[in-house]
């Protein structure tokens, strides 16, 4: 409380890539403290904070995760979903989506306090996913208040470049896109294998993840083209 009372105070600004972040202990769903730097060592650690299991935009960011589990234990990666609900509404919510995750519960605001991340113009956290090496430094940071169903694959791209010790960067986009295409693909046909508690709203979401991604892996194409379209011009220019 202390802590969070100065964090409160001093304003701190956001968190950036290349900083450490500072230690918080949360509460499990199962009532079970958590300390962010005893999870650091053995992997990469991904911290993602939503507002509520009930909201459609949260919804989709929770099972976003849900969807890539074994790609991120695969990754040897751990990972956390932040919110302010208490410990009865997180343990709710992580048997209702049937998550493979531990839930956090923050109801005094210790991320956002800490970890600099107020949504403009509210009193609530921004939806934001940090990523963090081994070391617990911040090697990337992910917002988006709409697109909730991408947090995930970034984190996991993320995710891989730290164990791959490269700076993240996503200048190779096709290909990135190409290789989540598969992944979701491989796995909306057997995720539903692996749990029987799905429902058909999850079916929906998945078709409308896998419609949007094809949309927007269609987008980068047409980008990555107008790029080498452009780089060609530039180079006949200078030519003449």
């Amino acid at each position: 409380m202390i802590l969070v009372f100065i964090a409160l105070v001093l304003a701190l600004p956001a968190l950036k890539v290349g900083d450490s972040a500072p230690n918080f202990v949360l509460k499990n769903q199962d009532g079970q403290e958590i300390s962010f730097k005893d999870q650091l060592g053995d992997g990469p650690v991904v911290v993602f904070v939503y507002h509520k299991g009930t909201y459609r935009r949260d919804k989709r960011m929770l099972k976003g995760f849900r969807f890539y589990k074994k790609q991120f234990i695969a990754q040897n990666a751990t990972v956390f979903g932040v919110s302010a609900n208490s410990e009865a509404k997180i343990a709710k919510t992580k048997s209702k989506y049937n998550l493979k995750y531990d839930l956090l519960s923050d109801p005094e605001h210790t991320i956002k306090a800490l970890w600099g991340i107020k949504r403009k113009g509210t009193h609530q956290e921004a939806r934001t996913t940090f990523v963090f090496s081994p070391t617990g430094e911040l090697r990337y940071v992910y917002k988006s208040e709409s697109w909730t169903k991408t947090h995930a694959r970034k984190a996991l791209s993320a995710v891989k470049k730290i164990n791959k010790k490269e700076k993240f960067s996503i200048a190779d986009e096709e290909e990135e896109m190409d290789g989540i295409m598969t992944i979701f693909e491989d796995e909306a046909a057997e995720q539903w294998d692996d749990e029987v508690d799905v429902t058909e709203e999850d079916r929906r979401d998945t078709a409308r993840m896998l419609e949007g991604l094809a949309t927007e892996e269609e987008g980068m194409k047409v980008k990555t083209a107008k790029k080498s379209k452009n780089i060609k011009e530039t180079t006949q220019t200078s030519e003449l």
